[in-house]
């Protein structure tokens, strides 16, 4: 898509890119090829030199074009980065009136790797530094904060919020309401919520029972995962109406997916305990 791309070039705006699309300028390709007959000769010789000059930073590293590109723009470079991707996902609890993370997902399309407070959750840092782009939902404003804070992460890569990409396709709300959008089935799992992480979290801590943390972690990767399925799919919906959509469309169906097995009889006390915190709070009011 980035080299389907003119707003990054100096003087395009979107309504101007699109004029280069309308004109049948549909790549950097098309406009060294025939650009000198279509715009005024200074001009093209500026954005030529931008685009070459583009070119030859996303041919060795696609980051090293990062500060050339507004930060609006640069999820279209999310194809040139799919294959060093981290889809992150942080569950978090209260302490002494303060954020602090109980367990984390990191999905890379074919492998999931879970970080857990008290046991590897420092590893977790090195995992999001190996990956040249994270994608989250909400992480500017929540996960990389609590990040920084609480494990001095400091992540020079591509973070794209899928909280402020989906907008674009007029998505809003949160996650799981936009995983219901898209029709993205949680199975079983679609029972929990974050509050209910929280008190499986809480369960786990205090009985030490393996099985609480087992569903935590399934509740928690199902979420990463699902980060990846969401981002494609938003993906082709801003792009199916472009002039060139069939050359950037990315498969939906061939993804990896994980189905985790739940255990049935966790699961279901905590949807009773769901249900008796409900009973208590509607009794109060």
């Amino acid at each position: 898509m980035l080299k389907h791309s003119f707003c990054i070039l100096d003087g395009v705006a979107e309504k101007k890119e699109k004029e280069f699309w309308s004109k049948g300028i549909h790549s950097w390709e098309d406009f060294i090829a025939k650009g000198d007959k279509i715009f005024e000769y200074e001009w093209f010789k500026l954005w030529s030199k931008q685009i070459n000059q583009l070119d030859r930073l996303i041919n060795i590293n696609p980051l090293d074009a990062l500060p050339f590109i507004q930060r609006k723009w640069r999820w279209r470079l999310f194809p040139l980065l799919r294959e060093s991707v981290g889809y992150l996902d942080l569950e978090m609890e209260m302490f002494e009136e303060c954020k602090r993370i109980t367990c984390a997902s990191v999905w890379d399309g074919f492998e999931l790797f879970q970080y857990v407070q008290g046991k590897n959750l420092t590893d977790l840092v090195s995992k999001i530094l190996s990956k040249n782009m994270i994608i989250t939902y909400g992480g500017k404003k929540h996960d990389f904060p609590l990040l920084c804070s609480q494990l001095g992460l400091n992540y020079s890569g591509l973070h794209i919020d899928l909280s402020e990409f989906l907008p674009l396709i007029n998505v809003k709300g949160g996650l799981k309401s936009c995983e219901k959008y898209f029709n993205i089935d949680r199975g079983s799992l679609n029972l929990i919520d974050g509050l209910d992480a929280i008190w499986i979290w809480n369960k786990y801590k205090l009985e030490n029972n393996e099985k609480y943390l087992d569903l935590l972690l399934q509740y928690n990767g199902l979420d990463a995962i699902n980060l990846e399925l969401l981002m494609i799919k938003a993906w082709n919906q801003i792009t199916h109406n472009l002039p060139f959509a069939d050359n950037v469309k990315l498969d939906e169906k061939n993804l990896t997916r994980i189905n985790p097995v739940i255990n049935q009889t966790i699961l279901e006390e905590t949807l009773q305990a769901k249900l008796k915190a409900k009973s208590i709070l509607l009794k109060e009011v």
